[in-house]
This record gives C-alpha cells, sequence and structure tokens, in this order.
C-alpha cells in the first residue's frame, strides 16, 4: 500500500462513484475498480459496501478514509517543507480564521510567530462557517482555527483565548448614532442585521440569547453572509450590526459604532488545533498564543 492507493480511495470515498472517481484520477473505471480491490486484499478488509446501483463506505472504510486523509496532508506537508526550505522558506502555518479574529489578535500572534521563525510561510484563510474550520482542522487543511465556541471533536484541542465586547454598527442618521454608549435594551424594536445561523450556529444563539436576556427578541430585518455585507445592509438603513469589538477598526461610509455595555453581550474566542500530528510550527504558534 503506498500513498497513490491511499489517494485513489480518498477520491473514491469523496465521489462514491468510479466514474468521476477515475475522471478525477485520470485512469480509467476498471484500472480503478482493480487498484481497490487489490487494496481491500492487502488489508484483507472490506473497505466498500457495492451494490448494482451504488458504492458506499463500511465502517472498517470509513475509519481507514480517516487515516487515508491524515497521511496524504502530512504528506503534503512534508512536500511543501520541502519545498519550501529550497526557497528558503522554513515551515508554512495555515491560519483559518473568522473575521473578528482576523480583525483582532491574530495578525498580532502572527507577528510574534514571525519573531521567533522569521523565514516561515503563513497562510490566513477566512471561513465564515465554524463548523467547516472544526473540519478543515480534523482532514489537516488547516493547522490552527480561530471559532466562537470550543470543537466538539475529541480529535480537536480548544483553547480560551479571550472575551470580546460588542459594538452596534449603525446608520449614521439614527437617533442612537450620536450616543457614546447603549445597554442592549436600547436596540428593542430596532430592526437588526444578522449572520445566517447555518454559519455560525454558536455566535447567532449567543445574539439572540443576550437579546432575550435583555428582555425582547431581536426584529431581524436582514442577513448577511459577511461583515462586509453586513455593512453594507446597516448602511442602507437596512438595521443594526451586533458586532465584536475587534471589528471597529472596519470603516464603512454611513456607518458608525457604538460601545454597547459590556454586561449585556461578551463573545468567547477559541483557538483550535489537531489533539494529534501537529508540525513544529503549529505548536511554536500554539506557544507563543499562550504566552
Amino acid at each position: 500500500m503506498d500513498l497513490k492507493d491511499m489517494l485513489a480511495f480518498r477520491t473514491l470515498a469523496d465521489e462514491l462513484h468510479f466514474g468521476r472517481a477515475a475522471q478525477q484520477l485520470e485512469m480509467s473505471q476498471p484500472a480503478l475498480s482493480q487498484k481497490i480491490r487489490k487494496l481491500e486484499d492487502e488489508l484483507n478488509v472490506q473497505l466498500l459496501a457495492r451494490s448494482s446501483r451504488a458504492v458506499g463506505l463500511t465502517q472498517i472504510g470509513e475509519l481507514f478514509l480517516q487515516s487515508c486523509r491524515r497521511t496524504l496532508a502530512e504528506a503534503e506537508r512534508a512536500r511543501e517543507t520541502v519545498l519550501d526550505a529550497r526557497d528558503g522558506l522554513f515551515g508554512r502555518l495555515v491560519i483559518g480564521c473568522l473575521g473578528a479574529a482576523a480583525n483582532g489578535p491574530v495578525p498580532d500572534l502572527i507577528r510574534r510567530l514571525l519573531g521567533k521563525e522569521p523565514g516561515c510561510m503563513v497562510e490566513l484563510q477566512h471561513f465564515l462557517d465554524a463548523g467547516a474550520q472544526v473540519r478543515a482542522v480534523v482532514a489537516g487543511n488547516i493547522d490552527i482555527g480561530f471559532v466562537r465556541s470550543a470543537a466538539m471533536d475529541n480529535k480537536v484541542v480548544s483553547t480560551h483565548i479571550l472575551d470580546e465586547s460588542f459594538k452596534a454598527f449603525l446608520p449614521e442618521e439614527h437617533p442612537f448614532a450620536s450616543r457614546t454608549s447603549l445597554k442592549l435594551i436600547d436596540l428593542r424594536e430596532q430592526p437588526m442585521v444578522f449572520l445566517p445561523r447555518e454559519y455560525n450556529p454558536s455566535y447567532y444563539d449567543l445574539l439572540v440569547s443576550a437579546c432575550r436576556s435583555a428582555g425582547f427578541e431581536p426584529l431581524v430585518k436582514g442577513y448577511a453572509t459577511s461583515l462586509e455585507t453586513q455593512l453594507a445592509l446597516t448602511a442602507a438603513n437596512v438595521g443594526i450590526a451586533l458586532l465584536s469589538t475587534s471589528n471597529a477598526n472596519i470603516s464603512r461610509a454611513g456607518v458608525v459604532a457604538v460601545d454597547i455595555d459590556p454586561d449585556d453581550i461578551m463573545a468567547p474566542l477559541w483557538m483550535i488545533h489537531a489533539r494529534w500530528q501537529r508540525s513544529r510550527l503549529a505548536d511554536l504558534f500554539i506557544d507563543v498564543a499562550a504566552s
């Protein structure tokens, strides 16, 4: 068994269709079928549940798929490490984050990492879906992630980084725009713009719960899938956006930010990473974040 066998199995497991998988692998369908049969014979297990109409994974196949993903991710990291070293770069760290983290603590953490490892390469990926970040960590596609709630996966370690206060982002002509601070209850019956719940359930639930604790149900009049589009709707007078304070450095014409009493709402920020098989740079970044 080699990496090519693992790649073939992972591709087939992703597609669950021999024809599409073979096309991706640039090989014939019979050759792919033969390769998978040979792999099953070598391992002396049945990886696939085959029928005349469909192909699926057995329970053993599901377990083997997880191992394949980890091994292939490690192999890709090893290849990139060698290429980076050839080009004078020593190591590569891939960080996933929410917009708030990118506007908040992450740049400083990266700066401190580069102070210790100036030759490394850092890639920053923006995620809207917190669940996708957790899956990316498990799959080895990113080394570090930043999310709003601890990951409910025993393959992932979650570390609390900080708690953030909030600001209300308002149209500049709003009656509250001249205020220096607001209580959350002040926003009762005020139209609001939220991120859709499916993108970040814990964050959405945090906002709704805080409003309910203040004594009202949020009046959501618009949804937007990014910070920029939320503020665009606010500028258009669709509604008020409740965003963490780290986003206050985002400027948008026609929008002002007013502090929300921190006793009314705070949002946690968590760093996540794989429990096992971390890179040296990932461990160094974790140490930097802890210091």
